[in-house]
């Protein structure tokens, strides 16, 4: 299992986006979501604290679009 953050600076479109915490975009004001088995679990997580989330692009690649 990862461990996962959520952004909480807003990003290009609106989005707030989920890392991993071994990322190295990883932000510096970020909510830390916990462990998660895949990035879907941790965008919907992300969910509690912000509408619209996608992964990152370089360490949750299968959740960039996802939102």
């Amino acid at each position: 299992m990862n461990f996962y953050c959520v952004d909480t600076d807003v990003r290009e479109g609106g989005f707030h986006e989920v890392h991993q915490v071994r990322c190295t975009y990883i932000p510096e004001d970020k909510i830390d979501l916990g462990p998660y088995p895949s990035c879907y679990e941790a965008v919907r997580a992300a969910r509690k604290f912000y509408k619209l989330i996608r992964g990152c692009r370089y360490c949750c690649m299968e959740c960039y679009t996802y939102s």
